[in-house]
Order: structure tokens, then sequence, then C-alpha cells
């Protein structure tokens, strides 16, 4: 990713309607990792500028009846979204690939990975180190960008290497070890506008190198937050009952068979 990048991440992340939605529909997705035991050991693989971990805290300390609360762990590879967790005052943080974890076998209960593997030059190595590290029981939880023909110039200032569909994360989980749960994409009312816009300014203005590549943050109105913010919350809601066949994201949950 782009350093600069990581800056605006921190900035946006409590407040950016992607980021919430996100957010949202993670608890709905895997609520067992908002309410698990205290004694839980989770790996966020890949915790960028840190909001995820914080919001798995604080919700964490909402629920639980005790101030004991699991132990959480983050892992980035830069040093500079690793600066912006501190800032935070998160804690138990460690700077390595998630292709070569630094942890024990069996260390963690569960993985988070946010669109981390679409970075990652080897991510079927990535997904055996979280099946290494992942305890028998224990849960994956993956999200990825979704789709060759939604690439664009968010892509290229994030650095993006591939996009996957389903059948494709799919098989390199299972191939690792992993039993699939359960799969959906996400950020599905907002397909078309997204593809439209990117095709937009691929064709008319496009940035001359991936240094130059910004991210599609820049281009939502203050204005629009709220709305859209709402769109991915209805999402979530009805993730409750039904998956979506298409999406900007992929999203995929996964166990460590016993």
């Amino acid at each position: 990713m782009n350093l600069r990048e990581y800056e605006i991440m921190y900035h946006l992340e409590d407040t950016y309607w992607w980021y919430r939605g996100m957010r949202k529909i993670a608890y709905t997705l895997i609520p067992e990792l908002f309410h698990c035991k205290t004694s839980a050991k989770i790996l966020d693989a890949g915790c960028g500028t840190g909001a995820r971990l914080q919001y798995l805290l604080e919700i964490g300390n909402r629920t639980r009846e005790t101030g004991l609360k699991p132990q959480t762990v983050g892992i980035d590879l830069s040093s500079e979204a690793l600066k912006f967790c501190k800032i935070r005052k998160l804690r138990d943080l460690v700077q390595a690939s998630v292709e070569d974890l630094p942890f024990r076998d069996e260390t963690f209960d569960f993985i988070t990975s946010y669109d981390v593997l679409v970075c990652v030059p080897n991510d079927e190595k990535a997904l055996r180190e979280y099946y290494r590290v992942c305890r028998p029981g224990g849960k994956v939880f993956l999200t990825v960008a979704a789709f060759n023909w939604l690439r664009g110039e968010h892509d290229r200032a994030g650095q993006v290497l591939r996009r996957y569909t389903e059948s494709d994360l799919c098989q390199k989980l299972e191939k690792a070890g992993f039993t699939v749960e359960k799969t959906t994409y996400a950020n599905t009312f907002l397909v078309l506008p997204i593809f439209l816009f990117r095709k937009a300014v691929n064709l008319l203005n496009p940035a001359k190198t991936d240094q130059e590549a910004i991210s599609d943050f820049h281009f939502t109105p203050t204005y629009l937050n709220t709305f859209l913010t709402s769109l991915l919350y209805l999402e979530a809601f009805l993730l409750k009952w039904i998956r979506f066949p298409i999406g900007v994201t992929l999203i995929v949950k996964g166990r460590k068979r016993v």
C-alpha cells in the first residue's frame, strides 16, 4: 500500500462508510468473535492501522460481565501501519509477514484477515500459515476484493495483486486444510455504481504511476457518508438470513478441522 494511504486510513477508519459497514457485517457473520470466552486468543493478520482491533476490544468490553478479555494480537508487515496502531494505544503488535507468522503451532482460536490476501505475493502460503497457527476447531474469517472486472485505480493505490471469486478462495482455503462454513459477497447494492465510477476514472483520468494512484476514499462526498453507511448496515441485517451472489467484497468463514 502507498504509505500516504495508511495516514488516510487512520483518519477515516472510525467514520468512513466502508469501514463502519464492513465492521458491522463482520459482527453479523462471526458474532462468536465478539462474544468469545475470555481465555481466547485472537490474531488480526494484517491489522493495518488498528481500527478493527480497537472495535473488537470495545465491543467485547461492553458485552462481557467481567473485566477479563481475550488476548488480541495484531500483525502487519508495515511499520507505518503499526505506528498508527500504537497511537491507538493497542498492545501486542508484531511486525512480520503473514506468509511467515512468528507464532507456534495451534496458538490462536480466531484468525481474522481483512483485505490482506489480495496484497500477499503467495496467498496460499499465507493460508497455510493461518492453518498452522490456528487451534483445532478454531475459526478463520477472511474478506477480500472480488472480481477482476472491478479493478481500478483503488487497486493500484492499495497494491492489490489479485481479486477473487468465491470458488477460487474456497478452493485455496480448503487446500490449506480449513472447512468452509459460510461464504457471501458484500457491498452488493453498490456494485454497478462502483464499477462505472472506476471505469470512468480509468478512462478519463488514469494515474501515470502506481505511486500517483489514489484510493476511492478521496472521491466520496461527506454528505453521502451516512447514506452509504446505512446501505451496508442494511446488508449486515439481511446477511443474518441470506447470502449475496455478487458484490465488491467476498467474505469467507472457515473452521480448522478437529
